[in-house]
Order: structure tokens, then sequence, then C-alpha cells
């Protein structure tokens, strides 16, 4: 309902003014309801933006700037369901489903192993679009959260047979680089 609307039906039952469409009464409540609306726009977005699981622009901003860099490169529903995650992180999330729930909270699909006898977590990340700028904060945010303990290690790395069939590389030029799988699998982009 229109705040004009509003404001007639509030009036019309006290009967003191006539609400005819060119009173100067009338012309005096529609010039209210113009700055009334806008007002009524602003704090209805506000209101919106607030809230992580109904925020659009400004407010997911906002929470991706308290959790790290703006994902605009994912959907609106994936980024505030990031966000409801991140808000739900606790103390007691330092186990693998913790881990694991603080990875799906920055929108990393990924594979979790972990050595539980030199007290090390390899996280291998599924998503190769990210920029190094949110690699970095990523990882930058990983360490604060995982427990001190431990030591992890986050692959970025796109590096398969499919990126060696890219390079478009002879099968001899690869051999002649006397590298094995693991020099491969360690590989950091600046080998080839």
């Amino acid at each position: 309902m229109g705040t004009l609307r509003e404001m007639l039906l509030m009036t019309y039952p006290v009967k003191a003014y006539t609400l005819n469409n060119g009173t100067i009464v009338y012309k005096e409540y529609q010039s209210y309801a113009a700055s009334l609306d806008v007002l009524r726009e602003i704090a209805d977005e506000i209101l919106r933006e607030r809230i992580s699981s109904t925020a659009q622009s400004r407010g997911l901003e906002f929470y991706e700037g308290l959790c790290g860099p703006v994902r605009d490169d994912l959907t609106l529903e994936k980024r505030r369901e990031m966000i409801c995650s991140l808000l739900t992180l606790g103390a007691n999330d330092n186990t693998l489903a913790g881990i694991r729930h603080f990875f799906d909270s920055v929108g990393i699909e990924c594979d979790i192993i972990e050595n539980p006898s030199v007290y090390d977590v390899y996280i291998y990340s599924h998503d190769h679009t990210i920029s190094r700028a949110q690699q970095d904060n990523i990882i930058d945010r990983a360490g604060r959260f995982m427990p001190y303990h431990l030591t992890f290690t986050v692959d970025f790395r796109t590096i398969d047979f499919g990126g060696l069939d890219a390079l478009e590389l002879t099968f001899q030029e690869i051999d002649d680089m006397d590298m094995t799988w693991q020099d491969f699998e360690r590989f950091n982009g600046e080998v080839l």
C-alpha cells in the first residue's frame, strides 16, 4: 500500500478535510507521501541488505569484506550461502568436518587429506578460476582458522594430464625435462 493511500485512509474517518483529488490538503499529502516513499525505499533497502540471506549488493559486499574478498564471480545465492556458512563457524570447528565447513564457507570445493602422524592437512581446490589475490586471501584466512598444531597446504594448481596437453609439448620435450610425476605434482606454474 502506498504512503499516500495510507495517509488518506487514516484521515478519512476524521472528516475534517476535503480529500478530493484537487484540494490543497490532497496536494500537501502527495508531497509528504513522495518524500516518505523515498525514505521507505531506503529503509527497505537497509533492512534487506542488513540480513545476509536477503542482501543483494552492499550488504553482501559488507559481509564478504569482513570475511575476505568480494566474490562477485559467484551467484547471489552462492555468495549468501557462503556468508551464512561462515557466520556459523565456531570455536569447536577444528575437526575435519569443521575444516571442510570453513572451505565451503569461502566457496571452495576441495578434497581434504589428513596425515595425522605428522600433523599435516593437504587441501586440493577444485576451483581453478579464482585470482591469485583471492587465493592468497583464502590461504591467509585458513591460517587464522586452522588449529595451530597443524601444518597445511592449500593447492590451487591446475596441472594434470589435460594441463600437460595444453602445454603443446611433445612427449620427448616433456621427457627431456627429466621430471617425475611427483615433480609435476609439486609444479607451481613457474617450472614450465
